[in-house]
């Protein structure tokens, strides 16, 4: 379904145009007719003294009046043009300030002659007192303009940039400002370009939102009844991949993002996947929480990267917009995989993952090895004893297990990360799993030929964005995995980019304290993303990495 876009109104181009210039000469001439020519500032340089008054320049003086109109007239994505009048409004208000706080006083001609241009440029000093020079209204008005279009008309843009320049020598040479102000005006229109059309406003709006919603993750939501601002249901699509939909309840929600779950016998129903998933809904973001049966029995399915898969293409069709995944271990590698299936290159984008794998076999490989034999530590107990229980739980059916063992198996492997002691952990161990796995082998682990279920060597198909978090420590899944996908999606020849961040702040897929206070910074504004809208996103680094 395509996603058809609205054109902008004529009204709301009245609007804006009008919005602007009530703006412009409101807050200019406040500022003009308050304050007082005793108490300015003189910026004027020993180089403004060697330029000369020109007066036929006050022609392209007046042009900057028609660049502010452009953005009104020419913008088409009323996306662009809503920042771009919220850029003006900053831009503004903020010169305006800096009037009353740095009044600067601008010295003019004695006299001027007796022409048409003279006679223009003599209506100016008339209407306009020689305050307010820094930073140049002129300027950086004009010049942000000209920026709207650079965005959306390449050629217009620069054209408009030549004039914008043309405006600011205009300025000079008539005597209005002195190069101080001209390059106070440049900088606040490359900082109000920056700010608001680059997207640093947004980015730190949706940093703030992620911050929201990682403090709500940190607790238990309520459900149901109780939690009047998240609807709950199950799903499924015309192919039967099931899932758990969690919406806001009371408006649509502004993105889609499917749930990826790791290696847990509890799947989609994992009550850390389902929290996070109403901290979601709560937040703003409808979540799909999408069922794989693969990896609930703690099987690698390449049938689970096409639950994925599907899944995507449905949301996609169903909204006309495309949805994120945010996935998480072990899952995190079947998402990347169903991110690099050619029928996904346009249905899913961002691909946030939490501890991807990127060859499975030497992860597991790796696992055996350390978890062969009966390790010292308490934290290692609690991944040996995981490890031999989820591969009870995939092999319970020919175990032999009496009705006892296989009831403290099930009740085990569905708490696992929650509820049980270690102390419980070690006894099952010493009853049951001993016995059945005295050591391991990666052929223990295996379910299926696992070179297919790696993303190694597949990542060039990837399209979407991707953006990776590792637990600096992570025992189970190395952060090496990350940065070799991170180094892989760096030499892809198309995407939408990548950023990497490799931070004690993790403990696995959940969060634990930690000193390194930047990393705040950067998993905020990774997660951020989760917010900004489809057609916003990608803009920036095409790669970062961060340990």
């Amino acid at each position: 379904m395509a996603n058809h876009v609205r054109p902008i109104t004529i009204t709301e181009r009245g609007v804006f145009i009008a919005g602007v210039y009530a703006l412009f000469f409101a807050c200019y001439l406040l500022a003009n007719r308050v304050i007082s020519v005793g108490h300015c500032f003189d910026f004027t340089t020993r180089l403004d003294g060697s330029i000369p008054f020109i007066p036929e320049f006050i022609y392209p003086f007046y042009l900057a009046y028609v660049l502010i109109l452009l953005p009104g007239l020419l913008v088409r994505d009323r996306r662009l043009l809503y920042r771009s009048g919220a850029g003006f409004a900053a831009l503004i208000v903020v010169s305006c300030a800096l009037f009353f706080l740095v009044p600067v006083y601008v010295p003019r001609p004695e006299a001027v002659p007796p022409t048409i241009a003279g006679a223009l440029v003599a209506g100016v000093y008339q209407g306009d007192r020689p305050v307010c020079g820094f930073p140049s209204l002129h300027v950086s008005a004009s010049m942000f303009a000209a920026l709207t279009l650079l965005r959306e008309r390449k050629g217009t843009g620069a054209v408009m940039l030549g004039f914008a320049a043309l405006t600011a020598l205009a300025t000079l040479f008539v005597k209005q400002h002195v190069m101080l102000d001209v390059a106070g005006g440049v900088v606040l229109a490359m900082a109000a370009e920056r700010f608001f059309l680059a997207g640093w406003a947004e980015s730190a709006v949706n940093g703030l939102k992620a911050g929201g919603l990682l403090l709500r993750s940190f607790t238990e939501r309520p459900h149901g009844a109780d939690n009047p601002r998240v609807r709950e249901s199950r799903s499924s699509t015309p192919e039967g991949v099931e899932y758990d939909l969690y919406e806001p309840a009371s408006r649509p929600g502004a993105r889609t993002f499917i749930l990826v779950t790791g290696l847990t016998v509890s799947g989609e129903k994992d009550h850390r996947l389902v929290n996070f998933a109403r901290c979601l809904a709560e937040s703003g973001i409808t979540a799909a929480a999408v069922s794989l049966p693969g990896l609930k029995n703690c099987r690698f399915s390449e049938a689970d990267v096409g639950r994925i898969s599907d899944l995507a293409a449905y949301l996609d069709s169903r909204s006309g917009e495309k949805p994120g995944v945010i996935a998480f271990s072990f899952g995190a590698g079947l998402a990347l995989l169903a991110a690099a299936d050619e029928k996904n290159h346009g249905h899913l984008d961002p691909v946030i993952l939490f501890g991807p794998y990127h060859f499975l076999p030497e992860v597991l490989d790796q696992l055996a090895r350390k978890y062969n034999r009966a390790p010292e530590s308490g934290e290692d107990w609690d991944n040996y004893v995981w490890l031999r229980t989820l591969l009870a739980y995939r092999d319970r059916d020919k175990l032999g297990l009496d009705q006892e063992e296989m009831k403290e198996l099930m009740d085990l492997a569905g708490s696992y990360c929650s509820e049980p002691s270690l102390a419980r952990k070690r006894a099952f161990h010493e009853r049951t799993l001993s016995r059945l796995y005295p050591s391991l082998s990666v052929s223990d682990l295996e379910s299926e030929p696992l070179a297919r279920l790696s993303p190694a060597s597949r990542l060039a198909d990837v399209r979407a964005r991707v953006l990776i978090l590792h637990d600096a420590n992570d025992i189970l899944v190395p952060p090496e995995q990350s940065r070799r996908i991170f180094a892989e999606l760096g030499s892809r020849p198309a995407g939408g980019g990548q950023r990497l961040l490799i931070t004690p702040w993790l403990s696995h897929v959940t969060a634990r304290s930690a000193w390194k206070i930047l990393d705040v910074f950067r998993i905020l504004s990774i997660m951020g993303e989760i917010f900004r809208r489809p057609a916003e996103s990608g803009r920036g680094r095409q790669g970062s990495e961060a340990r």
